[in-house]
C-alpha cells in the first residue's frame, strides 16, 4: 500500500495525519481527557464542551460560522436569532444579480441561471450541443455558492435537507434541465412553508416525474416507484419508530396499488417548447373507480377515493394532504429533522426533541416554520445536551462534506478560480469526500447518521490539503487571511484565533495545544517556507473535533 498522500511538503500519510492531529490515539494521547475510537478513522479527543450555546446554533442553522452570523446572534440570543431566520423575508436577495455575480466569478455561469426554464437552458448558444454535463457541474454550485453568501441561512440548510427528503438524481437522463428548476421552485420556494404544499409540488415536479417515470404511469400499468416514496420516504414511513419505541407497518402492498392508481395522469410536457417540464393532469391516463386506501381515513380506517369523471388530480391531492395530516408523518419527518439536525439517537438521547417536534408538526397543520421553532427550543434542547453527556458533547453529529465545505468557504472567503477545468477539479475530490448536492442517485437522499460519514477521512483531508496547498481551484487570498491573523499576532496564538474565527472557541485545549507546538516547532522547518497561517486554519478543519458539529 502507498503510504504517501499527495501535498505539497512531501509527508508521508502517516506523518500527515499525525501532524494534522487525527492519527492514531495514541498521538493525541497527552491532550485527550477522553478516547472514544468511533471507527473509519476518526477518533474523538477531549470531547467539546456543551457550555457553547451559541456555537452548537450556528453550526445548525447556518452553514458555517462568519462574523456577521457570530455579530447577529450574540446581539439577538439565541431565540431572538432563530426568530430573525424564521421570518418571511421574501426572495433572498442573494438570488438576484449579487448571487450570480459571485457565481460568474468561479466559473463560468450564465447569469440568469437561476431563473432559467428548463427551455431556456436548452436553448442556451453558450452551452453548445451537449449542455448536460455543464448544468451538472454548476447546478449544485448554486447551492454551495448560496450556503456560503445567503444571509438567510435557515431556508437554505432546510433547502439541503429537504431536497435530500425529496431527491431526484442530478445525472440521470435530461435531469439536468429540470433539476435546479425544482430546486428553486419545490424545494427552496416551500423550505419554511406548509409540508403538504411541497409534497404536493415535488409530486408535479418535472425533476421527480422525471426521476421515477410518473408520465409512463397509465390506468393499464400504473407506475408504482412515486406511489412507493411517496408512503415510505415523504409521508408515513414503511416502519414508524413509535413513541414507546415499537414499530408497526403503516401501510400494505395493496395501498400501494391503489394510490398508483389515484395518481396516474399525473404528466409533464416533454416538447421542445417555453412549456417543457410543465405539469399537466392527463385525464386519459387516469385510472377510474373508487381507490380504498387503508391508511387514510378518520382514525386512521381507511378511505375510499371515489373515481369521479374529470375529479381526478384533486383525487391525488386529496390523497397527499390525507397522508401530510396523518400522525405518523409527523413522526416520521420530525425524526428525520432531529437525526439531520440534533443527533442520531433519536429515540433515547433525542427522544423528547422528537415527540415535541411531531406534535409541533400536528398542531401546526405541517408547519416546517413552527416545526424548526420547536425543534431549536433552547431551555430543553440545551438542558438535554447537559443532563445527557455529563459536560461534553459526547453525542456529537459528524459534519457532512459539503457542510464541511461551505464552512471552510464562508470562514475564509475562499473562491473557485473560475476556470471549469478547476471546477470538475474541486467537484470530484468533494465527490469523493462523499457529498455533492444532486448526486446521490437513490431516492433516499445522502444520509445523516454517524456511520455513512466516517469512513471519508482519507478523501476528506486530501481535499482540505489541496484547497490550502494544492491547486484544485479553490484559493485563499492574502487579505482574507491578513484580516483573520493581523501582522502582530504572534504564531503561538494562531490555534487560538483560528479557532474563535471558525469554531466559536469550541476546539479542546488539548488539541489547540497540538496545533499550537506543531505550528511553532515544526512548520518552520518544513521546506518552501509554507505559511504558518494557512496551516493554522488546516489544521484547525482537520483536527478531530472540527469532524463534528459543536
Amino acid at each position: 500500500m502507498n503510504d504517501s498522500l499527495s501535498n505539497p511538503h512531501g509527508l508521508s500519510r502517516r506523518s500527515f495525519l499525525k501532524t494534522s492531529s487525527l492519527g492514531a490515539a495514541a498521538v493525541c494521547a497527552t491532550a485527550a481527557s477522553s478516547t472514544a475510537q468511533l471507527g473509519g478513522g476518526f477518533t474523538q479527543i477531549s470531547p467539546i464542551p456543551v457550555g457553547r450555546p451559541e456555537q452548537f446554533l450556528l453550526d445548525r442553522l447556518t452553514f458555517g460560522r462568519n462574523p456577521l452570523m457570530a455579530q447577529q446572534l450574540m446581539a439577538r440570543g439565541w431565540t431572538g436569532f432563530l426568530n430573525w431566520q424564521l421570518q418571511d423575508q421574501g426572495e433572498d436577495p442573494i438570488l438576484d444579480e449579487d448571487l450570480f455575480s459571485k457565481i460568474a466569478a468561479e466559473n463560468p455561469v450564465p447569469a440568469s441561471l437561476w431563473s432559467y426554464s428548463p427551455y431556456d437552458i436548452l436553448i442556451d448558444p453558450t452551452y453548445g450541443p451537449f449542455p448536460g454535463a455543464q448544468v451538472q457541474g454548476q447546478a449544485p454550485q448554486v447551492l454551495i455558492l448560496a450556503g456560503q453568501y445567503a444571509e438567510h441561512q435557515l431556508k437554505w440548510v432546510m433547502t439541503d435537507f429537504l431536497q435530500n427528503v425529496h431527491n431526484t438524481f442530478l445525472q440521470q437522463p435530461f435531469a439536468y434541465l429540470f433539476w435546479l428548476v425544482y430546486l428553486r421552485d419545490v424545494i427552496h420556494a416551500n423550505a419554511l412553508g406548509k409540508y403538504s404544499d411541497l409534497v404536493k409540488a415535488s409530486g408535479k415536479g418535472a425533476s421527480m416525474l422525471n426521476y421515477l417515470g410518473q408520465p409512463q404511469s397509465n390506468a393499464t400499468n400504473p407506475n408504482e416507484n412515486y406511489p412507493r416514496e411517496l408512503l415510505e420516504l415523504h409521508t408515513v414511513g414503511p416502519l414508524s419508530h413509535l413513541a414507546w419505541g415499537s414499530l408497526w407497518e403503516t401501510y400494505s402492498e395493496a395501498d400501494v396499488v391503489e394510490v398508483s392508481k389515484i395518481l396516474t395522469g399525473w404528466d409533464m410536457n416533454v416538447s421542445a417548447t417555453t412549456e417543457l417540464g410543465d405539469f399537466f393532469f392527463n385525464p386519459s391516463k387516469h385510472a377510474g373507480g373508487d381507490k380504498f386506501v387503508s391508511i387514510t381515513g378518520p382514525g386512521s380506517a381507511g378511505k375510499t377515493y371515489p373515481g369521479v369523471l374529470g375529479a381526478g388530480l384533486g383525487e391525488g391531492e386529496e390523497l397527499i394532504e390525507d397522508l401530510c395530516d396523518h400522525p405518523l408523518t409527523a413522526l416520521q419527518i420530525s425524526y428525520r429533522m432531529v437525526q439531520w439536525f440534533i443527533g442520531d439517537d433519536v429515540t433515547g438521547t433525542y427522544y423528547e426533541p422528537w415527540v415535541r417536534t411531531a406534535l409541533a408538526f400536528q398542531n401546526s397543520g405541517g408547519s416546517l416554520k413552527e416545526t424548526i421553532r420547536e425543534l431549536f427550543n433552547y431551555e430543553y434542547l440545551h438542558q438535554i445536551r447537559i443532563s445527557t453527556s455529563n459536560g461534553t458533547n459526547a453525542k456529537a453529529k459528524v459534519r457532512k462534506p459539503i457542510d464541511l465545505l461551505i464552512a471552510l468557504k464562508r470562514s475564509t472567503g475562499a473562491k473557485l478560480n473560475g476556470q471549469s477545468a478547476s471546477v470538475w477539479d474541486w467537484l470530484v475530490q468533494t465527490f469523493k469526500a462523499g457529498q455533492i448536492p444532486g448526486y446521490w442517485p437513490a431516492p433516499n437522499g445522502y444520509q445523516p447518521q454517524n456511520e455513512k460519514w466516517i469512513g471519508t477521512l482519507q478523501p476528506r483531508i486530501q481535499l482540505l490539503n489541496d484547497s490550502f496547498f494544492g491547486d484544485n481551484g479553490l484559493k485563499i487570498d492574502n487579505a482574507a487571511l491578513q484580516a483573520i491573523f493581523p501582522e502582530s499576532l504572534p504564531i503561538s496564538d494562531y490555534a487560538r484565533t483560528a479557532d474563535l474565527h471558525v469554531f466559536g472557541g469550541c476546539l479542546p485545549s488539548g488539541e489547540e495545544a497540538l496545533i499550537t507546538d506543531y505550528l511553532v516547532n515544526v512548520v518552520p522547518n518544513l521546506p518552501d517556507s509554507p505559511d504558518p497561517r494557512r496551516w493554522a486554519l488546516f489544521l484547525l478543519f482537520a483536527s478531530p473535533s472540527y469532524q463534528y458539529y459543536c
